[in-house]
Order: structure tokens, then C-alpha cells, then sequence
């Protein structure tokens, strides 16, 4: 069964994936966050089939950021994993991959 995968559950995971490991602020310029948000989305795109996501459901548009704060604590982050219909392995290893060194 397909899962209607929106940009806003990709960003969603990736961001209480990165609270549940403590990545709670960092600052980056447009570029750099537009940049690694676009190479995890390829990612995403890659293991379509594997997932069983809807092509062409997702699009992502980031807005400008700055400076991130993410206002998730441990038992919130966990809630939006859960209702998220990428697997939690999966966005580990994105966030892994991607924004580990933030």
C-alpha cells in the first residue's frame, strides 16, 4: 500500500529525528540548509519504491532560515515519528547522513 509521503512529514521526521538526538539549535546559511535538504530529499526519492511512497506527492520548498530551533521535546519528537509515515530507521539514517554535523 502506498503512503502519501508531504513535504511537511519529511521535514517534520528529519527535525524530531535531530531533537531526539539533542540537535535542538544550529545556524547555517540559506544555501547550506537549502543544500543538504535537497541532497536528503534525493535520498528520499531514491528509495521510493522501498518505502512505498507516492512519486510526485513530495516537493520540497524550504523557506529561508537562519537560525533553526526546534521546540520538540523527547516525548513530542516521538509522537511526530510515530504518525510519520517514513520509517524512524529511515530518517535516522538521513539525518545521520545529512545533518550529523550540525
Amino acid at each position: 500500500m502506498n503512503h502519501i509521503v508531504t513535504s511537511d512529514d519529511f521535514v517534520a521526521g528529519v527535525f524530531a529525528m535531530l531533537a531526539l538526538r539533542g540537535q535542538k539549535q544550529f545556524q547555517m546559511s540559506d544555501t547550506e540548509l537549502d543544500s543538504r535538504f535537497e541532497k536528503a530529499f534525493e535520498d528520499l526519492m531514491a528509495h521510493e519504491t522501498e518505502l512505498s511512497g507516492d512519486r510526485d506527492i513530495v516537493e520540497l520548498k524550504n523557506p529561508t532560515f537562519k537560525r533553526i530551533n526546534i521546540l520538540l521535546d523527547e516525548p513530542r519528537a516521538r509522537r511526530y515519528l510515530d504518525r510519520n509515515p517514513l520509517p524512524a530507521a529511515f530518517l535516522e539514517k538521513i539525518v545521520s547522513r545529512y545533518f550529523s554535523d550540525i
